[in-house]
């Protein structure tokens, strides 16, 4: 099952594979170029301005972090609710100023990183509110959001939300800017 994408520098484009347990490479042409194994159940994935890979690993609450060759260089995370510590990590992006951030799903928030592992800061809370995530869903289940983040050319970080079927929008610091769509079927929600 392909679940994260990303395109490293070349134009190279990486998939990880949930139940293959591994990332293929490809051209963007499509052609199949290297494969390399991570640990079980991978989501997310992003690569820095040195190629260098980062792979959110689901159920094991941690970030692998591999060169670009595929090869593994170090790792950071584990289970829990403290800086640093992740349930269910999901989408991961990368800001041009080189931080990592990682949508922690079932914890509810989104936490920066330096590419090193290195916790800088963290925001969001379970809730239906702005700045909020998943408040809809039971507290333990990841699809309530924040789900996958994507970060623009300002900086500014956009996070999915499943359950309230929005985009939030932030600072690079965290900071509530706006949201947008609902869980409706029509033209900008998110819903159905």
């Amino acid at each position: 099952i392909p679940i994260g994408i990303a395109f490293a520098p070349g134009d190279e484009l990486l998939v990880t594979e949930f139940r293959n347990n591994r990332v293929q490479r490809f051209s963007s042409e499509g052609k199949h170029l290297a494969t390399f194994s991570v640990p079980e159940m991978p989501g997310g994935i992003a690569v820095d301005h040195h190629g260098n890979i980062y792979v959110a690993q689901m159920m094991l609450h941690t970030i692998t972090c591999y060169d670009p060759s595929g090869k593994l260089t170090h790792s950071f995370g584990g289970k829990g609710t403290g800086p640093g510590q992740f349930d269910q990590p999901g989408g991961l992006a990368i800001g041009k100023d080189g931080s990592l951030y990682v949508a922690d799903q079932v914890n509810r928030r989104v936490q920066e990183f330096t590419t090193a592992g290195e916790f800088v800061r963290q925001w969001g809370k379970y809730g239906s509110g702005p700045g909020e995530f998943g408040g809809k869903e039971k507290p333990a289940n990841r699809t309530g959001g924040p789900n996958f983040v994507a970060i623009d050319r300002r900086g500014n970080v956009y996070t999915t939300e499943a359950s309230e079927g929005r985009i939030q929008v932030y600072s690079h610091e965290g900071k509530y800017l706006r949201s947008f769509g609902d869980n409706s079927e029509k033209p900008g929600g998110f819903g159905g």
